[in-house]
């Protein structure tokens, strides 16, 4: 039976757990660190700049650039730099970097997909829809800072 007793933060910092093992294993799959994993997935295909990338990931700039500087060795990513200030780094995925993306996703699609059939369907609908408005509101917060 479920643990109503939980609060929400417990609730979410034990997803964020449970969840770390198929991503782990997905990134090792892809010959990839989590936090490489993390990264590509957070690089919209419209570009981001690395201040908002270390933002986004919650990593300090350094950390950030020594993931990037891998990344582009391996021909996931470009940097370029902003046509009017040139301090500003933007960071696009490659041809190469949006195919991983995408294994990624269908990996985990199938590592989740094994979690969902013990799910009725009505159950997976309301948390897609309520992950989906929580995620809205921590962007709206993290905004904020």
């Amino acid at each position: 039976m479920y643990n109503t007793s939980m609060t929400l933060s417990e609730l979410l910092l034990e997803l964020h757990i449970n969840y770390l093992s198929p991503l782990r294993e997905t990134a090792t799959d892809n010959n990839l660190s989590s936090s490489q994993l993390l990264c590509i997935s957070s690089i919209p295909y419209s570009g981001i700049t690395q201040t908002n990338l270390a933002n986004k990931l919650s990593l300090d700039i350094s950390t950030l650039s020594r993931n990037l500087s891998k990344m582009i060795k391996k021909g996931f990513i470009i940097k370029k730099v902003d046509s009017v200030d040139k301090r500003v780094q933007y960071i696009f995925l490659t041809d190469r970097g949006k195919d991983i993306y995408s294994r990624i996703i269908m990996s985990l699609e199938k590592k989740i997909s094994t979690i969902y059939s013990d799910i009725d369907l009505d159950d997976i609908e309301s948390l897609l829809v309520g992950i989906e408005k929580l995620n809205w509101q921590l962007m709206k917060q993290t905004l904020q800072y």
